[in-house]
């Protein structure tokens, strides 16, 4: 799996698991039709319809998901999905060294029919499985390489199932999509070609629209931001996600000093408390984000109907800063006035909108807490493999809650995601046992209920500190038609067309 959005978007294009989303985000068959599931809740039968083919033209089979998945399982894969697969029998102890891959709950019993044996019934399993976490991929083309995601590089060796196959890859300059002619829904497919660009400037990419170049453009200079909202050349939507700081937490990967520092937690409340989060969604970025309130977004709908974070009221996460009670904490812990405290550096990827935010924080926290700190810029891919080693001190994070009516985004924070999704390597075998609990309650009122739990718990730890729930800014040229972007902000061209 790629951990980045943009790699998740080109992978939601090329692949589609054995359920799927409609444009409406309403869960439907994708590969295969809705599981019938035993009484008990442990068995799940998926039939999948017969004639479906890679983009090569093979056959795609159950016996391609069975790989898949047990190969995301695999602990010297270290999948940053491989949680996603732990209501499976026995995949959390094969996923970590406890289990073969032959005791995992999933077996082809034929060529059109996967059952997976569940380790606890769990009815939103479905959610799960419509995601591209659990997308099928080919054993025989993985397997060529040494390096298992090496197939994955060039379109020749790029075998794939969704609506769009990779035609051309120009690393760091574009993508080319085309329609993959033995998807079993291309006849719908309207747009043919996709030239997806990479302009890390949003000034070049802005221009690049303002000329017609790009049609859509999703990396846009904060400062045009209002404007082209007011005047509807661009759109600002919701998104189900949290923008925040991960605070490295392993005195093995950290640096002394700062370990020393930010292992007290009156630091972690001081410096979270000292960020004014309204300026900076009102004043910095302007598209619609609206200040953390926790750390699961806005946009998760309870069962009455109210948003979770409704219900949410952190001290130590306020809309507005406190410099008086962060700097009455910061001396508490030792650091009158930021006497003492060693200079921090915060690592964020290339991005206007991260560095005009990170230097805001900058400058929030020397003005109130007297603390320096310095700003490291990383090309993308060498942020997030030095992010997930550990090898920062405070880095720019960013994250999706897949499902609509509960905060899984929680889940990242597990110990045993320490290295992948748990970038501040937060230990906690308190959390762990709330996790793995809301994981098994099949009452979604108590499983909420151990979730808001376990928030709790991760708030009043700190090892992050969150900023705002995500919206997406987009601009669209006047001949898309039906243009299409789901709460996580990935765009869809299959339901898209040109007028």
């Amino acid at each position: 799996l790629n951990p980045s959005s943009d790699g998740g978007w080109m992978i939601l294009h090329a692949f589609e698991g054995l359920l799927t989303y409609s444009q409406d985000e309403q869960l439907q068959p994708g590969c295969a039709d809705l599981p019938e599931i035993s009484e008990d809740g442990l068995t799940w039968t998926f039939k999948l319809f017969e004639g479906l083919k890679w983009s090569d033209g093979t056959d795609l089979t159950a016996h391609d998901f069975v790989y898949a998945w047990t190969t995301a399982l695999n602990p010297e894969f270290a999948s940053e999905a491989a949680d996603q697969y732990y209501d499976i029998k026995n995949a959390q102890a094969y996923n970590t060294g406890k289990a073969t891959v032959e005791e995992v709950g999933v077996k082809a019993l034929d060529d059109y029919t996967l059952e997976v044996t569940m380790e606890y019934p769990n009815g939103l399993f479905e959610e799960k499985v419509a995601s591209v976490k659990m997308a099928p991929v080919r054993q025989d083309i993985v397997e060529q390489f040494d390096d298992p995601r090496e197939w994955a590089i060039t379109p020749d060796t790029l075998v794939v199932n969704g609506p769009y196959k990779m035609t051309s890859y120009q690393s760091k300059n574009q993508i080319v999509l085309t329609k993959n002619e033995n998807y079993y829904n291309a006849d719908k497919v309207a747009i043919d070609e996709v030239v997806v660009k990479f302009i890390e400037e949003a000034t070049t990419s802005l221009a690049s629209f303002k000329t017609g170049e790009v049609d859509i453009c999703s990396n846009i200079p904060t400062a045009e931001v209002p404007g082209m909202i007011a005047d509807g050349t661009a759109l600002a939507r919701p998104m189900l996600a949290t923008y925040y700081y991960s605070l490295n937490m392993d005195p093995e990967t950290q640096d002394p000093a700062v370990y020393e520092a930010l292992s007290k937690l009156e630091v972690r409340q001081a410096l979270s408390l000292a960020i004014d989060r309204t300026l900076i969604t009102e004043k910095v970025v302007q598209g619609g984000q609206t200040p953390s309130k926790g750390f699961v977004p806005a946009g998760i709908t309870m069962p009455d109907g109210s948003d979770w974070t409704d219900a949410s009221n952190y001290e130590f996460i306020q809309p507005t800063a406190d410099p008086e009670r962060a700097k009455e904490l910061l001396a508490a812990a030792g650091y009158p006035n930021g006497e003492g405290f060693p200079v921090m550096e915060i690592f964020y990827n290339t991005s206007e909108s991260h560095q005009a935010i990170a230097q805001v924080v900058q400058d929030m926290w020397k003005q109130t807490l007297g603390i320096t700190v310095e700003l490291v810029n990383k090309e993308t891919k060498v942020f997030a493999d030095e992010r997930q080693q550990g090898l920062f001190q405070i880095a720019r994070s960013g994250n999706l809650n897949y499902s609509t009516v509960y905060p899984d985004i929680l889940e990242l924070f597990q110990s045993v995601n320490i290295g992948t999704t748990n970038e501040s390597r937060y230990n906690n075998p308190e959390y762990d046992a709330l996790i793995n609990a809301a994981a098994q309650e099949l009452d979604l009122a108590k499983k909420l209920e151990i979730l808001r739990q376990a928030e709790d718990m991760v708030i009043a730890d700190l090892p992050i500190i969150p900023v705002y729930s995500y919206a997406n800014v987009v601009a669209v040229q006047d001949h898309i038609d039906n243009f299409t972007m789901d709460t996580s902000g990935l765009i869809k061209f299959e339901y898209m067309s040109l007028k």
